[in-house]
């Protein structure tokens, strides 16, 4: 068995998450390990959309609203500062988002949505039948209005994992990929590192468990809100022009305009761990898209895939420390909001690390009690 030497930080899972933590590890000057089973960058992270839905997810103002909001600024600043550090763009694209109404039902909820939004300050457009069409011609005929966001935006996930990866090896942080996580190396109630499958030790100070859906490790998962996995399914399309210039977002489903000229289109929503695409799951994709961009019919499909989400049943991350498990901390649970989320959680949580005081966790506390509200986000089960 090898022994390594101490850490002040070890982060299992290289996805978003556990990257944007290392990031703001190491910017803090805490000696930093990353350890994850595959490759960076290649679970949850490489299925996402890419999405910074701050106004065009939320329902209503919930604890998630002020780490959203955070988070987006973040990465309006990280844009040139990572690029200048790593020469690796995030690719963020401020393109606006549309949510339209297709009957007095949906319009009364945008009206809802509208009222929170301007009450907390966010710049919201109401747009008229007229008004709504001449700026998204190929929607489907029907609709009542819509909202616009115009300061919503998306990055390419990948690229914004990989930059986060570049920024916090230069910064000091070691990566170890390939590299499974056996258990927590506990003396007591106290976390003092992890073991790995080929028997190695890492020793830390504090562990951050930031492993997306997959199942936690050991004692780790006792006295923790369940995180569950939810699959979604999505496609990538080429049309000879541009099916949208603007994000467009109606009833779960979303269409992502890519800088490449091509249209990401999602996703899907089933309980499930399994990565693999369906004909149902496809399907569905296919047939809500056409029912809303009706032009979509005529595209071409360039890729399709599954993701795994890892979803809580409040809608709210797992963020902050283990309720029994001193040094253990949890980044995990972002549900499909993993890829806006993660630099105010790398952050919140580093910042938490450093100075012991978590109360501005306390909404997203790992060990609060499961409830089944869940309506936070327009989110279909």
């Amino acid at each position: 068995m090898k022994r390594h030497e101490q850490y002040d930080v070890i982060i299992i899972g290289a996805g978003i998450i556990g990257l944007a933590t290392a990031f703001y590890s190491t910017r803090a000057g805490l000696k930093t390990l990353i350890v994850e089973r595959d490759s960076a960058g290649s679970g949850t992270t490489s299925a996402a959309a890419g999405m910074l839905g701050v106004q065009v997810e939320l329902q209503s103002r919930t604890p998630l609203y002020p780490l959203a909001k955070e988070s987006r600024k973040l990465y309006e600043q990280l844009q040139p500062a990572l690029m200048e550090k790593t020469g690796t763009s995030l690719s963020r694209t401020v393109s606006g988002a549309i949510k339209p109404s297709f009957s007095s039902e949906e319009w009364e909820k945008l009206k809802q949505i509208e009222q929170w939004q301007a009450d907390a300050g966010e710049a919201v457009q109401r747009w008229a039948v007229e008004e709504l069409y001449e700026r998204v011609p190929s929607l489907a005929a029907g609709a009542e209005g819509a909202l616009y966001f115009p300061e919503e935006a998306h990055v390419e996930p990948a690229q914004a994992a990989r930059a986060f990866q570049q920024a916090a090896t230069l910064q000091g942080a070691e990566l170890k990929t390939h590299t499974e996580v056996l258990s927590l190396i506990q003396d007591g109630e106290s976390c003092q590192g992890i073991r790995t499958t080929t028997g190695e030790t890492f020793y830390g100070e504090h562990v951050v468990i930031a492993t997306g859906p997959d199942p936690f490790i050991g004692a780790a998962h006792e006295n923790l809100l369940p995180i569950n996995g939810i699959k979604g399914e999505a496609v990538r399309v080429q049309a000879y022009r541009p099916l949208v210039t603007k994000t467009l977002y109606h009833d779960h489903f979303y269409f992502v305009p890519k800088p490449n000229g091509e249209t990401l289109i999602g996703a899907t929503s089933q309980p499930s761990r399994e990565r693999t695409t369906t004909v149902q799951g496809i399907g569905e994709v296919l047939r809500h898209a056409q029912r809303l961009v009706p032009e979509v019919a005529n595209a071409t499909i360039t890729k399709m895939w599954a993701g795994v989400r890892p979803q809580t049943s409040d809608d709210l991350p797992l963020l902050g420390p283990h309720p029994t498990i001193r040094g253990c901390w949890l980044n995990s649970g972002h549900g499909r909001n993993g890829i806006l989320l993660a630099p105010a959680s790398g952050k919140e949580i580093v910042a938490a690390i450093m100075t012991g005081n978590t109360e501005a966790l306390t909404a997203f506390a790992p060990g609060r009690p499961a409830t089944k509200e869940v309506s936070t986000l327009e989110y279909h089960r």
